[in-house]
């Protein structure tokens, strides 16, 4: 998984509410995918809330929620939902 500063650009082009700086530097990360089910987000103790996918480590991508897709494996491939969080 890494940045997309191709996406990135065509967000800050529309100028919505939801642009954030691109971070500088952005390793790849692989992340090998367990079960059925992959919360993405950002850890957050308090809430008990601890994503498969943790992108609260850095770059943190401040627009990332704490609870902010899941990943679900099924017969036909792999769906992502936004929780809309």
């Amino acid at each position: 998984m890494t940045a997309d500063r191709d996406f990135y650009e065509r967000v800050l082009a529309r100028g919505g509410p939801d642009t954030v700086e691109l971070p500088r530097f952005f390793p790849e990360r692989r992340i090998t995918l367990e079960g059925n089910t992959t919360l993405i987000g950002r850890h957050n103790h308090e809430q008990g809330v601890e994503p498969q996918i943790d992108l609260g480590i850095h770059p943190v991508d401040r627009g990332v929620s704490t609870q902010h897709a899941v990943l679900r494996v099924r017969d036909s491939g792999l769906t992502i939902t936004d929780l809309g969080s």
